[in-house]
C-alpha cells in the first residue's frame, strides 16, 4: 500500500522503473506468471476446403458463412437419384378462383400436397408460371416449407418455351405439355423413375397425349387439389419405400 501511495506522487518515469523492479523480484513476493491465452479454435486447425472431410472422419472445422453462401449443391446428382417426381402447377392446384387476392395460396390445399410428397417420398419440379417470378416463387417455397416440404425437395424448373399459336392445339395446354416433355428429354433421370404432372390445364390436349397417359392428374380451378386427386397422385407414385 505504501508503494502504491509513493507511486502516485512519482513522475511517470520513476513509476515505470519501480514497476520493473517489482517484476524482477524473487521469492514469495515475486509476481505470479500469467499463462498465455490459448489460440482461437479456427487458427488451431489446418483449414480444409469445404465440404471435403475425409470419409469416415469428422470434419476438421465448421464452414464459414462465406463458404456456405458460395456452396451450391449438385442439382443434376439430385435429379439422377430421384425415384419419384411431381411436376407441380400452382394456379388451379394450390388455389382456386374463389381465392382473394388471386395470388393467394389455400392452406388446406398446400397441406394436402405436402401430405402427397411425404407419403410418396417424391421430389418436385416446378412447371407453374410462378417459377418465372422471383416474388411468387419465394412465396411458394415459404408456404411449402411451412407445410413441411423442405425447399431442397424442389429440384428444378421446366424450361420456358415460346407459345406456338399455330400449332392447332389449345395454346396454353400445348405449351405446358411441351415444357414438361422437353425437361424429361433433357434431364438425366433415374431409369426406374415414377412421375406425375398435377395441373388444371389438360395437357392431354396436345401432341404429347400418349406421353402423359398414366402420368397426369387433372385438377380444376373451382376445387384445386381435391382428396380424390391426392389419392390419384399417391396411387401413381406409390407409397414411400420403408427405410432399411
Amino acid at each position: 500500500m505504501l508503494e502504491l501511495a509513493e507511486d502516485r506522487y512519482r513522475s511517470g518515469w520513476s513509476a515505470a522503473v519501480m514497476q520493473i523492479r517489482r517484476n524482477n523480484r524473487k521469492g514469495p513476493l515475486a509476481p505470479v506468471a500469467r499463462a498465455k491465452p490459448k489460440q482461437a479454435f479456427p487458427s488451431m486447425v489446418r483449414r480444409r476446403p469445404f465440404p471435403g472431410p475425409t470419409k469416415g472422419a469428422r470434419p476438421a472445422r465448421l464452414p464459414s458463412l462465406n463458404e456456405l453462401k458460395r456452396f451450391r449443391p449438385d442439382a443434376q446428382a439430385h435429379i439422377r437419384s430421384a425415384r419419384k417426381l411431381i411436376f407441380l402447377d400452382v394456379d388451379g392446384v394450390l388455389n382456386t378462383d374463389a381465392c382473394r387476392p388471386r395470388d393467394a395460396l389455400k392452406a388446406r390445399l398446400v397441406e394436402r400436397l405436402a401430405q402427397c410428397v411425404l407419403r410418396t417420398g417424391s421430389r418436385i419440379v416446378l412447371s407453374s408460371t410462378w417459377r418465372l417470378h422471383a416474388k411468387y416463387r419465394a412465396k411458394l417455397l415459404k408456404r411449402l416449407e411451412t407445410a413441411g416440404v423442405d425447399r431442397c425437395l424442389i429440384l428444378d424448373d421446366t424450361p420456358q418455351l415460346p407459345f406456338d399459336m399455330k400449332c392447332g392445339w389449345p395454346a396454353c395446354e400445348h405449351n405446358r405439355a411441351c415444357e414438361i416433355h422437353s425437361w424429361m428429354e433433357r434431364a438425366a433421370t433415374h431409369p426406374d423413375l415414377k412421375w406425375v404432372a398435377i395441373d388444371d390445364l389438360d395437357v392431354t390436349h396436345s401432341p404429347h397425349a400418349q406421353f402423359f397417359r398414366g402420368h397426369f392428374v387433372h385438377t380444376t380451378k373451382k376445387a384445386g387439389l381435391t382428396e380424390a386427386c391426392a389419392d390419384a397422385v399417391v396411387r401413381i407414385l406409390g407409397p414411400r419405400s420403408p427405410r432399411k
